[in-house]
């Protein structure tokens, strides 16, 4: 709760700036500040995060592996902060080092997104 991400919009046809404020097991999906009950595959981690706004290690998360052709179970090792205003911040997963945040999205079990 508290973690910065993007929500995917149907409506607007691009990525939202969000905030996850709840997370509901029974669905499961998230109630962002923009978007209540949100499905997972619509949240992405935030690209411009600072250190301390990052999706924390040990963070199950999903990962579109190009190679693969498909999504993998995976999880955060660490994050990659942008260098300079206008680069995207990327993370090492155990699947992949610098994944791009456009591929990452939420996993059960959610653990400290939850």
């Amino acid at each position: 709760v508290g973690l910065r991400c993007r929500y995917w919009s149907h409506t607007h046809n691009c990525w939202l700036p969000a905030v996850v404020q709840n997370f509901n097991a029974s669905e499961p999906s998230f109630d962002l500040d923009v978007r209540q009950q949100a499905a997972p595959e619509n949240i992405s981690p935030a690209t411009d995060a600072k250190l301390t706004e990052a999706w924390p290690p040990g963070t199950s998360v999903s990962y579109k592996s190009s190679t693969a052709n498909q999504w993998l179970p995976t999880v955060i090792c660490s994050y990659n902060a942008p260098l300079a205003p206008g680069e995207n911040g990327t993370y090492n997963l155990v699947v992949r080092a610098c994944a791009d945040c456009d591929r990452i999205r939420p996993r059960a079990p959610f653990g400290t997104l939850a």
